[in-house]
C-alpha cells in the first residue's frame, strides 16, 4: 500500500494510482503493510516513523504542492530536477526534459 499524507484539499493522481491519502494533523502512529509514503509539507514525524521501520518516503516542501500533484511529464523542468532528488536518483544538471524522464523508474 502506497500512503500520501497531506493537508490539500484537492489534487489529482496519475490514472490507474493506488494511494490512500491521509491527513498528516491526526497522524499518531505508521501504518502496518505500507510500501512507501510521500508527505506533502514539514511533518518530520511521519518520515522519522516510517523511516524507523525502512519505508521509503518522499517529502514535497510546502512551496511544491501544486507541481507535486502533477505527473512527471507534465512538470515543468525545475519541478522535475526537485522530484528525481527527492526519488534520490541522480542526474546530469545540464539535461534535457527527456532525458530526465527517461531516470525515471518504469513504475512511474
Amino acid at each position: 500500500m502506497r500512503v500520501l499524507y497531506t493537508t490539500q484539499a484537492a489534487f489529482a493522481l496519475p490514472e490507474g494510482e493506488s494511494v490512500a491519502v491521509r491527513n498528516p494533523i491526526y497522524f499518531r502512529s505508521p501504518e502496518s503493510g505500507v510500501k512507501e509514503v510521500a508527505v506533502m509539507g514539514d511533518f518530520p514525524e511521519i518520515v522519522t516513523a516510517y523511516e524507523a521501520l525502512d519505508v521509503p518516503v518522499h517529502v514535497v516542501p510546502e512551496g511544491d504542492r501544486q507541481e507535486a500533484s502533477l505527473e512527471p511529464a507534465q512538470m515543468g523542468l525545475p519541478a522535475l530536477r526537485k522530484y528525481l532528488k527527492g526519488l534520490g536518483i541522480d542526474f546530469d544538471p545540464k539535461a534535457s526534459k527527456d532525458e530526465l524522464l527517461a531516470l525515471l523508474p518504469a513504475a512511474e
